[in-house]
């Protein structure tokens, strides 16, 4: 057992999950391609341009990765910058995509990663601000406890697009270091330092399109190998302005315009460039004679990788700098547990114990290439998975809904290896994997344990950044297609962690929701793949808008329908902040009690108010303030109609935001029948909505924020284009002599088209960023005719509902 338990703490030590997070288009998925190269899965040549890791058809046609895609990365000789000798690794990578619309994947991928590869391009900062997406899945990442490190990639472009000298490249490198830092001190867990630095040799440069990168550590070895002299103070050096312009800066600067020079077939120019070449180390000795006949830029671009190979850089960082699962769980395993923190599961996780009970969490579904398979895909947390194990899949509302549990058997053990995947037998903490045979036990995310684990908790369920916020109604023209269609979709479903499909109640049509418009339309175009169906008919968008209250509303009072239980009640709305702790899960019911009052004191509660709480739902609050009355009886009954009526509001059955409930006093039967949840749940409900109406109810709306950068020449047209979509213009700054980068907040429902109408304004000179943003009231004037709106489209009576139907005054 001892000899056993070795042999599988050495592999876990040997192993890293790691995740590639930036903005779109900040070259993710390009350098993904050098690793894979480096570990014998892509041609070298093909590396920077094959965007290996975007298997999907739509991925391949937009151009951008829309689905987080996983591979396992094995390295037999990867050295660190302290050289220490060739060591194994292996790299459980996952890709994830850069646009806003699919963040959802990112939250995911997080989950299962210990440390990121943050890629910035230094040159598309906003204004001197991180690009949006890049500050929203470092937060992400932080949340999740996950480990940074920097790649600042297309370093390329400040030698020769925009010749900047070494001094003012520096110094925006730095900036951009600093902007990364403090979204990490301010997001970092207490008592950690998940900084970011040249000093440490955790800041990367290169261009993932060419294939190169260094830090400054790597090349002080370099130069020690050469002189004799200390790496660490060769590095030291090499990380202050002056030695790297002269030393780093200065010299890539020579190579890239001597290439430049010798483009034209000039000879001189050519000899030029490979004296330079040369002179790089280690390059001369690998040049064949049919390298040295190369056009000038491609054989700058081959010296570059044979000199300073962007996967040797960047797997050296990860294997020095990232943990492993056992070091990670340490400090990961506590926050995620439901249960308590001492228990045999809690320790399991806490120790990545490969020996200790099945703890397993499935993040995202992933369909197989085929189509028909899904495979489950997460991370063993403790113990060891099996072909053929019997287990329990708790669900994610396991922990407020016991019944929300399967029985599975895991048909067979996965490493996904992109668009294919290798069977293994088991595999154990620590490890990355698709798990087959659970798609009836299912939906989005899971927590698996043994078969006989019935006192086991969930891992805590993720929080996203994005909402479904915009729906369409889809269905088959040809009702002979109507199965075919329905059964995609709810595939689609359950693949997309933020994606969903229900049944709209009033048409009997499925409605397909998603975070914005280009995320229906992949979505769409999947369903059609899936199905083969290509006549499929959607409706006009839908936007999701959500309910709130405005004051405090006098106490309430409701019956249960046989007179023999009341409940006084109170709602009042909850303070913005709360909202959005509660919204993000910063405040749940599993979390311990002391922990929830303290945190629930820091925004502003009564410490015994914090003791208080029995419920939460979305950012709504059931509190017990009844003194002297004791619910237990009735408070599963209770709770239940509270939910239902946050999920389905009074005004129009939108969800309920931001709205606490206090329940004051209440009168219960002593006997059993009298108090059953058929008439407890109805006059819960009756109280609750009675308590909103009476506290003036109104409609919140989803608002997209817009970053767009515009030629001056034609910002008055983008503010043009923005205004008519009831935009508000918040920011508007001049980032070069002829740019302008301008932020605005834009309803979602009137956010519809807009891409191609900025374009079409500003003559294709603006481009655009969407990501959401914040929910907004209603104006008073749109907020009666939108109530009617949903109202009609959902079938319900076109009369809002008065307090005085739900509530009783004696």
């Amino acid at each position: 057992m001892v000899d056993r338990r070795e042999q599988l703490v050495a592999l876990q030590r040997a192993l890293r999950n790691v995740c590639t997070i930036a903005h779109v288009d900040h070259g993710k998925t390009t350098l993904s391609d050098s690793l894979l190269a480096r570990a014998h899965l892509l041609n070298e040549a093909k590396a920077g341009s094959a965007c290996k890791l975007d298997t999907d058809p739509n991925e391949q046609a937009r151009g951008i990765t829309i689905n987080a895609t996983g591979i396992s990365l094995r390295y037999d000789d990867i050295r660190t910058a302290d050289d220490q000798g060739a060591q194994p690794l292996q790299v459980n990578l996952i890709d994830c995509p850069g646009h806003v619309d699919f963040s959802g994947e990112v939250t995911a991928a997080l989950r299962l990663s210990d440390g990121a590869i943050v890629v910035v391009d230094p040159f598309d900062s906003k204004d001197g601000r991180l690009c949006p997406q890049t500050e929203t899945v470092l937060r992400q990442a932080l949340i999740e406890r996950v480990r940074p490190v920097l790649f600042l990639n297309k370093i390329d472009k400040a030698f020769l697009g925009l010749q900047l000298d070494g001094q003012t490249a520096y110094r925006l490198f730095l900036n951009i270091i600093d902007l990364v830092n403090q979204v990490i001190v301010a997001c970092q867990p207490e008592g950690f330092d998940f900084t970011v630095a040249l000093e440490k040799g955790t800041v990367v440069f290169g261009s993932a399109l060419l294939g190169f990168a260094f830090t400054p550590q790597q090349l002080a070895d370099q130069m020690a190998s050469k002189s004799g002299g200390s790496a660490a103070k060769i590095a030291a050096r090499l990380c202050q302005e002056t030695h790297f312009v002269s030393h780093i800066y200065d010299p890539l600067v020579r190579l890239f315009k001597s290439a430049e020079a010798a483009g034209n077939e000039d000879a001189e120019a050519k000899a030029a460039l490979l004296a330079l070449v040369e002179k790089l180390p280690g390059v001369a000795a690998t040049l064949r004679k049919v390298d040295r006949e190369l056009p000038a830029k491609d054989l700058m671009r081959l010296a570059l990788r044979r000199w300073v190979p962007a996967a040797e850089a960047v797997l050296a960082v990860v294997l020095a700098h990232l943990p492993d699962p056992v070091t990670a769980q340490a400090y990961r395993a506590a926050p995620l547990y439901e249960g308590s923190p001492d228990d045999r599961y809690a320790t399991g996780m806490k120790a990545c114990d490969p020996l200790g009970p099945l703890v397993f969490y499935a993040a995202k579904v992933v369909p197989t290439p085929s189509k028909k398979l899904v495979y489950a895909y997460g991370r063993i947390f403790s113990g060891t998975v099996r072909t053929g194990a019997a287990v329990r899949v708790l669900g994610p509302d396991y922990e407020k809904d016991a019944t929300d549990v399967r029985m599975a058997k895991v048909s067979a053990v996965k490493v996904l290896m992109a668009d294919s995947a290798d069977t293994v037998p088991e595999a154990c903490a620590g490890s990355v994997v698709g798990l087959v045979g659970l798609a009836g036990a299912m939906h989005k995310s899971a927590t698996v344990v043994d078969a006989d684990a019935d006192d086991a908790h969930g891992v805590r369920i993720m929080t996203f950044k994005v909402s479904p916020v915009v729906s369409k109604g889809v269905s088959a023209k040809k009702p002979g297609d109507a199965r075919k269609v329905m059964d995609a979709l709810r595939s689609v479903a359950q693949t997309d962690p933020t994606c969903t499909a229900v049944v709209d109640e009033a048409t009997g049509q499925m409605l397909l929701s998603g975070a914005g418009e280009l995320h229906l339309q992949v979505r769409l175009t999947d369903i059609q793949r899936i199905s083969g169906v290509t006549d499929i008919e959607t409706s006009e968008p839908i936007v999701s808008y959500q309910e709130t209250i405005g004051q405090a509303s006098p106490v309430c009072m409701s019956k249960s329908t046989n007179k023999h239980n009341k409940f006084h009640l109170q709602a009042s709305p909850l303070a913005d902040d709360l909202v959005d702790a509660l919204a993000d899960g910063q405040v749940t019911m599993t979390m311990e009690l002391t922990a929830r009052v303290n945190a629930l004191q820091s925004f502003g509660w009564e410490r015994d108010h914090g003791r208080k709480l029995l419920a939460i739902e979305g950012s709504n609050v059931l509190v017990d303030l009844a003194a002297g009355v004791d619910l237990s009886p009735v408070l599963d009954s209770l709770v239940t109609g509270f939910r239902q009526v946050c999920r389905r509001s009074v005004l129009c059955g939108e969800p309920l935001r931001g709205a606490r409930f206090d329940i004051v006093d209440a009168k219960i039967h002593q006997d059993g029948p009298h108090r059953r949840a058929d008439q407890i749940v109805p006059a819960a409900r009756r109280g609750f909505n009675g308590a909103i109406l009476k506290a003036s109810p109104g409609l919140l709306e989803p608002f997209f924020q817009v970053d767009v950068q515009v030629d001056a020449e034609f910002l008055k047209g983008a503010f043009a284009c923005i205004r008519r979509r009831r935009g508000a213009i918040v920011a508007d700054d001049l980032v070069s002599a002829s740019m302008h980068a301008v932020q605005a907040h834009i309803p979602v429902a009137d956010s519809f088209g807009f891409t191609d109408a900025l374009r079409g304004e500003t003559h294709g000179r603006a481009f655009s960023t969407t990501s959401f943003s914040h929910w907004d009231m209603v104006e008073e004037s749109r907020a009666q005719e939108l109530v009617m709106t949903i109202r009609t489209r959902k079938k319900m009576p076109l009369a809002i509902p008065a307090a005085s139907d739900f509530l009783v005054t004696a």
